[in-house]
C-alpha cells in the first residue's frame, strides 16, 4: 500500500500528527508557559516576566527556571515532573507518527491501529497533566516570588494544549476508522 491508497481518515490523522508534533516541540522549548507585564507591588518598577520549563526571564534577563526556584527556596519537583510528563507526551506523539506511517505504508491496520489509539491516548493524558501542572505552578510560584499577580498563562501553554487537542481528535479519527473496518 502507498499513501495514495490509504484511507482518507489515516491521511488526515497523519497530517494532524505532524503539525501537532512540530507545534508541540515549539511549545515545549519556549519560555512562554506563563508570562506577565506589569509592576512589582513593593516598588512599582516595571517588569516583564516570561516563564518556561527551561528558562525564567525577567526584563529580558534570563536564568534557568530551576536555578531561580532554588535561589528562592522553592521546590523544583513540579518543574521536573512537568518536564518528564510533557517530554513523554512528545515521545509518545512521535511514536504515533511512526505507527501511523506503518498503517499507511504497510497495511498493518488492525493491531497497529489499535496500538496507535492507545499510545495517542496515553500521550494526550501525560501532556495535559504535565502542561496543567507547569502552567498552574509557574503562575502560582512566580507570582508569589514577584510579590504580584501579573503572571498568567501564555501562548506556549495554549499551544501545547492545542497540540493535545489535535492528538485527541486524531485518536477519535483512529477510533472511527477502526470501527468502520470491523
Amino acid at each position: 500500500m502507498d499513501f495514495r491508497n490509504a484511507s482518507l481518515l489515516w491521511k488526515i490523522v497523519f497530517f494532524i500528527q505532524i503539525i501537532g508534533f512540530i507545534l508541540g516541540l515549539i511549545a515545549f522549548g519556549t519560555n512562554y508557559l506563563a508570562s506577565g507585564f506589569g509592576a512589582y507591588k513593593h516598588d512599582r518598577s516595571r517588569v516583564e516576566v516570561s516563564v518556561g520549563l527551561w528558562q525564567y526571564c525577567e526584563n529580558a534577563k534570563c536564568a534557568a527556571t530551576s536555578d531561580v526556584l532554588v535561589a528562592h527556596d522553592r521546590s523544583t519537583v513540579w518543574l521536573n515532573a512537568s518536564k518528564v510528563m510533557m517530554g513523554l507526551s512528545l515521545v509518545g506523539e512521535f511514536v504515533t507518527i511512526i505507527m501511523t506511517s506503518l498503517v499507511i505504508f504497510l497495511t498493518l491496520t488492525k493491531i497497529v491501529g489499535q496500538g496507535t489509539l492507545v499510545v495517542a491516548g496515553i500521550s494526550v493524558l501525560f501532556g495535559v497533566i504535565g502542561a496543567a501542572v507547569a502552567g498552574g505552578e509557574s503562575k502560582r510560584v512566580f507570582n508569589d516570588i514577584n510579590g504580584s499577580n501579573i503572571i498568567t498563562s501564555a501562548w506556549s501553554f495554549t499551544l501545547f494544549m492545542i497540540v493535545q487537542l489535535l492528538y485527541f481528535v486524531a485518536g477519535g479519527l483512529y477510533f472511527l476508522d477502526l470501527r468502520w473496518k470491523s
